[in-house]
């Protein structure tokens, strides 16, 4: 009887023991794998749209007029960006802000920003860009793409119609 559980102990821990070699040399490839990534994707994002960094700029091109934006770096934006470049019929609203409905849904983190700024660029749900061009408090909730950098002008150039706006990168 005692012989019996020296061999299952035995057993156990032969088995026990084999489980962490292996498991040793999957963390080891997983590790490596991560490691490397970083390098290759950071190679990609400066001939593609892919992996966008927080001072990322993208162009609007209003009535003629241009606009640099500058982008966040979240998932939201990079999805956006893969897009450009876009034209997007912009309808008016609230006498604040112009918005335009993708056909398409992007990925959302939905934040409530409390003051909206002028040059705002915004997604409200996951398929309505939204751009801003007064200043005001709000309760709805957004996930942040950007905001123009000289937004002076905007509110002037926009009008209380509806206007086309292209987004490029």
């Amino acid at each position: 009887m005692v012989y019996k559980k020296i061999i299952f102990i035995g057993l156990l821990l032969s088995l026990f023991s084999f489980l962490l070699i292996g498991c040793d040399s999957i963390f080891a490839t997983n590790i490596g794998q991560t490691d490397s990534k970083p390098t290759d994707s950071a190679k990609v994002s400066h001939s593609t749209n892919e992996g966008i960094s927080m001072a990322q700029n993208i162009y609007i091109k209003i009535k003629g007029q241009t606009f640099t934006v500058k982008m966040e770096n979240n998932p939201t934006v990079e999805a956006f960006m893969k897009k450009l470049p876009l034209t997007l019929s912009m309808k008016e609203l609230n006498g604040n802000e112009k918005y335009a409905r993708l056909s398409y849904n992007l990925p959302s983190q939905d934040e409530n920003p409390q003051k909206i700024h002028t040059g705002d660029l915004m997604l409200y749900g996951s398929d309505c860009v939204v751009l801003f061009y007064k200043d005001f408090s709000t309760n709805y909730s957004y996930t942040r793409l950007g905001r123009i950098d000289k937004p002076e002008k905007l509110a002037e150039l926009v009008g209380s119609g509806d206007i086309t706006a292209t987004f490029e990168p």
